[in-house]
């Protein structure tokens, strides 16, 4: 969990099969991913039994090139570790929760 990043990073095959579901995405050199800015896409995170959705207005990072627009998931490395960084996209639509004694973090639906 990453309060200052903006958008969410994971491994390379995941993020592939996600954007292989949406119809018009293209995947860049960098690891970025470009999605139709006229679509929607409805994705969610799930940390022990709980899912959480992303709104298709966050997974849509805003213009890119065309009608094209940024998804708010790109490729990190992971070095064959089930790694992730989670930003802003998924933070703005939850509450947050962060103890550090022991250490922990919360999530609870947005009222």
């Amino acid at each position: 969990i990453d309060t200052g990043t903006t958008l969410i990073g994971g491994p390379r095959g995941i993020l592939s099969q996600i954007h292989q579901q949406i119809p018009g995405s293209q995947r860049f050199g960098d690891g970025t991913y470009s999605i139709p800015c006229n679509g929607t896409v409805h994705v969610s995170l799930t940390f022990g039994s709980k899912s959480w959705s992303i709104s298709p207005l966050d997974f849509n990072a805003g213009p890119y090139f065309g009608a094209q627009c940024l998804s708010a998931f790109y490729e990190i490395e992971t070095h064959g570790k089930m790694s992730w960084v989670i930003g802003d996209t998924f933070l703005e639509n939850v509450y947050s929760v962060f103890r550090y004694s022991p250490p922990s973090v919360g999530f609870a639906e947005l009222s």
